[in-house]
């Protein structure tokens, strides 16, 4: 019996350390725009916030309309996602009017957490091409 309950304490070791590394490795890997938030935005936020519907005064199409001046002040504060509307945002309980996206999925927890550390890590967004999105239409054709 004394045996089981050793192997069952070093089992429970085991999982909690590589748990813990596990979360450590994602949080201190630095955050990719290209790669690991360009395919979010463009999934859950252009179709939206673009030149064509421009809601909520944001366009996040590219960095420039991104950081741009708006009117509500920016949405965006590289290093502090805590101060960010941005982050704020995406964090509201789904029945608030002003939780985004509003419609269809919410974005999900590894997401979210990307996020917040590309915030975090100074929420680099390169110019040009390689940080512009086009809002992705729906197939009218398709049926």
């Amino acid at each position: 019996m004394k045996i089981i309950h050793s192997g069952l304490a070093v089992l429970a070791g085991v999982l909690v350390m590589s748990a813990c590394r596990e979360q450590n490795t994602v949080a201190s890997r630095k955050i990719d725009f290209v790669k690991d938030i360009k395919p979010i935005l463009q999934d859950r936020c252009v179709s939206c916030h673009n030149n064509e519907n421009f809601t909520g005064d944001l366009i996040l199409q590219s960095r420039a309309t991104a950081f741009g001046e708006r009117k509500g002040g920016p949405i965006i504060i590289p290093g502090d996602s805590a101060k960010s509307l941005f982050w704020a945002v995406l964090n509201l309980q789904d029945r608030d009017p002003k939780a985004m996206p509003p419609v269809g999925h919410r974005v999900p927890a590894k997401e979210m957490e990307t996020i917040q550390l590309w915030i975090d890590q100074g929420a680099e967004w390169p110019e040009g091409a390689a940080g512009a999105m086009e809002p992705v239409k729906a197939n009218k054709s398709a049926s």
